[in-house]
């Protein structure tokens, strides 16, 4: 038998805005809470009384800097990190009841490097990887608060492959890998350097496209790459036992 859905909607009548209804992200904490974005702000879903609380919170440059959440991650610490597109990253302490903001400034090198925030990703460390459109990745460290950047420099070819950056995964050896509208990355950790996996026309078993929108790591240690440009899913499996990841890869 058939299953029916509850639905759970701004009255259009009165929202005054079609879009009102529009989600962009759900997540779910540790407290059993569900946390929605939308383009008109962050909700808090309490499933034991179906009430939703509108969380609003200012900066100095935003009147509601919690407008057009576009990702949520709650970290190994209970926090919940939101991103928000134009505005950079919130960071909410919920013993607190408080968001705090970080956003570029570009008086300041080791801030955000760009407000336009996609992936939020916590490694098995703890630390944060960042996603931008225009910025790369930022590395936070609980410990250590500054940003740490890695961007496209033409200058030195193993920097990122592209500055805009659709998603962030790590593997089971820690290893990143990223998703950029210019191939995919794989961050060497020791050198700080990318690997590049990029289409090569001439090799049916490269990358089918350099515009990836995702990539995750499968319960064989797989990879699998979804592009863009109607070139579909991409996989690309793990290097034998002893062996480690090439360069050009071998995507199936």
């Amino acid at each position: 038998a058939s299953k029916a859905f509850s639905h759970y909607q701004v009255d259009k009548k009165t929202a005054g805005d079609d879009r009102r209804n529009d989600v962009s992200v759900i997540h779910i904490d540790s407290r059993n809470i569900l946390w929605i974005g939308t383009p008109y702000g962050l909700f808090r879903f309490e499933r034991s009384t179906g009430t939703f609380t509108k969380y609003q919170s200012h900066n100095s440059h935003n009147s509601n800097a919690l407008e057009q959440v576009v990702s949520i991650i709650e970290d190994r610490g209970g926090i919940l990190w939101v991103g928000i597109f134009r505005v950079g990253i919130g960071r909410y302490d919920r013993d607190k009841d408080k968001f705090t903001f970080y956003a570029n400034d570009p008086k300041n090198s080791h801030s955000l490097s760009d407000d336009i925030v996609s992936p939020i990703y916590e490694d098995r460390s703890g630390i944060l990887w960042v996603g931008t459109a225009w910025g790369g990745i930022n590395k936070l460290d609980g410990a250590r608060k500054p940003f740490h950047h890695y961007t496209q420099d033409p200058a030195y070819p193993t920097s990122l492959s592209d500055k805009n950056v659709y998603d962030i995964c790590a593997d089971r050896s820690g290893t990143l890998w990223v998703a950029t509208t210019g191939g995919l990355n794989r961050l060497n950790n020791r050198t700080s350097t990318f690997v590049h996996y990029k289409n090569d026309p001439k090799n049916p078993k490269s990358i089918s496209s350099n515009f990836v929108r995702s990539v995750i790591e499968d319960s064989r240690g797989a990879i699998w790459v979804g592009t863009s440009e109607n070139t579909g899913l991409d996989r690309l499996d793990p290097p034998k036992r002893g062996g480690t990841w090439q360069g050009d890869g071998h995507f199936i």
